[in-house]
């Protein structure tokens, strides 16, 4: 299912109900699916920050999820964390995600540009 949120729908409800989803997907062990990250925004407070670091994790396989934590880490606000992220990059297309997640390109058009790479 496509997820579609607008800056007016990043809301601290929504992000609630999608850490609840990401929660009961992997508890089921499934993959979460990548446009469910764009929910986050600001509101997903720590719980929010957790999740998408478990993400970004370099044993998760999935790369449309990683590349959309980087995306939701840019919409949380966590410019400091993208940039320490940067730094240890060396995949080209990764590196290009960042920039664009820095340079504030964190739109639901910026994460449909992810389906190619889902699973």
């Amino acid at each position: 299912a496509r997820v579609a949120a607008s800056p007016a729908q990043d809301a601290p409800e929504l992000a609630r109900m999608a850490l609840d989803l990401v929660d009961e997907r992997r508890s089921a062990g499934r993959l979460v699916p990548h446009d469910l990250w764009l929910c986050l925004g600001r509101h997903g407070a720590a719980r929010g920050l957790d999740a998408l670091e478990r993400e970004l994790s370099p044993s998760n396989a999935h790369v449309a999820g990683r590349s959309a934590a980087l995306l939701a880490l840019a919409r949380a606000g966590a410019v400091e964390r993208l940039r320490a992220l940067e730094k240890n990059e060396r995949d080209p297309a990764t590196l290009a995600l960042l920039a664009r997640a820095r340079a504030g390109e964190t739109s639901s058009e910026t994460f449909r540009l992810l389906e190619p790479l889902r699973p």
